[in-house]
């Protein structure tokens, strides 16, 4: 089995970090500018209405190369286990995902509960006069859509926080992509998968009983074969078959791929299942690119490299973080110029990067966590036993 190396490992959070800078200049788009643009601007100006598709390319990155890491770790576990270990798996990705979100929910909770306690821009609405669009009618704290993103339940997702909509996506993938696993590799769980695949289909599908829950049903299969798209990739990559090609001929397929979707941007912007193809295509081929370099990554690079440690909490609070700088500053977004908004860029920015940073050393922390529960759990087992020591006495 092909290994990936530490040159094309520092490669991939290059990416991972720019994708999730992606997001944010997108969202900061959404947010602080595009309610500034007359309502026509992106009739008369298509192009620039990539703007606003920008967090949708870098979520397209994120579903493969999700898709890519969770099939090679895998496989490479396997290769070393000798087996498939479905608790390995899902201790793996349960410390992954769920402390970030976890911590997440509650700054963002924290950040709404704030805006609504002080009365502060946003609470009531977030419309300034003369506004062509708003990306949020107001600070919400919708319990249901808490409750969905909390256990990573599939359903409607992303009013409150915008960036968490794609998690339970992906939550979802990586249960279809255990069972696929249980069913391959072990024949007496063949039964037993397949009727749990039936019972999730059938569970999901009573859940949707109206158009916009079958048209986020419709969109998890369709984002489904974009991730897949990273989960092929793997394989060919630890069967060595990425190299046969040259990075150059991956390059003048991503320019060419781009180059038709610039060329028909109205036709793609308009059909948004074409626009994520096309966008997991790019990621793709992208992603091919990396993995044929063969030359060492800059110093440069491999700074930016860093930021992957903490890409997954930017990529969780950046979004009410600026929503609260939004709310901090109400009505005097009205006198900005573009020397403001571009100092309020580099402002959040660095904001959002220094929290992320301090936050992740913990939530992200694997070890860490498993200290901390290792230790609240033998606090908690000496307490009952003392108690039940008690009693007897």
């Amino acid at each position: 089995m092909k290994e990936l190396s530490n040159r094309q490992m520092c490669y991939l959070d290059v990416i991972r970090y720019l994708c999730c800078l992606v997001v944010f200049i997108g969202h900061y788009f959404q947010i602080f500018i595009n309610r500034t643009l007359d309502e026509n601007f992106f009739v008369t100006h298509k192009f620039f209405s990539l703007l606003f598709h920008l967090p949708n390319f870098g979520v397209m990155v994120f579903f493969v190369l999700s898709g890519f890491l969770i099939t090679y770790s895998t496989l490479f576990d396997i290769r070393k286990n000798g087996f498939f270990s479905l608790r390995n798996y899902v201790e793996k990705r349960c410390f992954r995902i769920l402390p970030p979100l976890w911590v997440a929910l509650i700054f963002s909770i924290l950040i709404f509960t704030t805006i609504k306690y002080f009365h502060l821009f946003g609470s009531e609405t977030y419309v300034l006069p003369g506004d062509s669009y708003t990306v949020r009618p107001k600070a919400i704290l919708p319990a249901k859509e808490i409750l969905h993103n909390f256990f990573l339940i599939p359903g409607k997702t992303g009013e409150f926080n915008g960036a968490l909509w794609s998690l339970t996506y992906e939550f979802f993938y990586y249960v279809l992509f255990a069972v696929a696993l249980i069913f391959i590799s072990n024949k007496k769980w063949m039964l037993g998968s397949i009727i749990l695949l039936v019972i999730s289909l059938i569970t999901l599908t009573l859940i949707r009983i109206d158009e916009a829950y079958i048209s986020i049903f419709i969109r998890e299969w369709k984002l489904l074969i974009v991730w897949l798209f990273g989960v092929f990739l793997a394989w060919v990559y630890v069967i060595d078959n990425v190299n046969k090609l040259s990075k150059i001929i991956y390059l003048m397929l991503f320019i060419s791929v781009l180059g038709i979707f610039t060329y028909k941007i109205n036709f793609f912007l308009d059909h948004p299942t074409y626009e994520c193809y096309v966008f997991g295509i790019l990621a793709t081929l992208l992603i091919c690119y990396i993995l044929t370099i063969e030359s060492n990554p800059s110093k440069a690079l491999m700074l930016i490299s860093k930021g992957s440690r903490y890409t997954y909490t930017l990529y969780l609070i950046h979004f009410p973080l600026c929503l609260f700088i939004l709310s901090l500053l109400g009505y005097e977004l009205l006198k900005f110029k573009l020397t403001n908004y571009i100092l309020l860029f580099l402002f959040v920015l660095i904001l959002a990067n220094y929290i992320s940073y301090h936050i992740a050393n913990i939530v992200e922390n694997r070890q860490l966590i498993k200290r901390l529960i290792i230790q609240v759990g033998s606090i908690g087992w000496k307490h009952v036993s003392l108690r039940a020591q008690e009693k007897n006495i």
